[in-house]
């Protein structure tokens, strides 16, 4: 947990810092939203074993920087984080039981 507390500490210096230092020019922006994600199940084989894997309801963190040119054109980078924890695994269509562990996902993009 810590790692993760970290990295939205990060990515919040990042939008501040960034927001501080475009204030002056009016073409930049930055924006940061915050919420709710739902991973899918997973599903994985190990030693001929079927095993799918719920989640529990997770959050997510995303920040953008970019420009806007006046002309109706902009150009933006994106990133996002998003993490949620294991709620039950179930192996070979039996029985389910409770597991603890984490899934996240760190994602960048190029918006225009």
């Amino acid at each position: 947990m810590p790692n993760t507390a970290m990295k939205a500490a990060l990515a919040a210096a990042t939008l501040l810092i960034s927001s501080a230092a475009m204030a002056a020019e009016p073409n930049w922006y930055v924006s940061g939203a915050g919420g709710a994600t739902w991973f899918e199940s997973a599903d994985s084989r190990a030693n001929g074993n079927s095993l799918e894997t719920s989640f529990d309801t997770g959050y997510a963190f995303l920040g953008a920087a970019g420009r806007q040119f006046g002309n109706g054109f902009r150009a933006e980078g994106e990133f996002g984080y998003r993490n949620a924890a294991t709620d039950k695994t179930q192996v070979n269509s039996g029985p389910e039981f409770n597991t603890e562990g984490h899934a996240s996902a760190l994602s960048f993009m190029a918006n225009g």
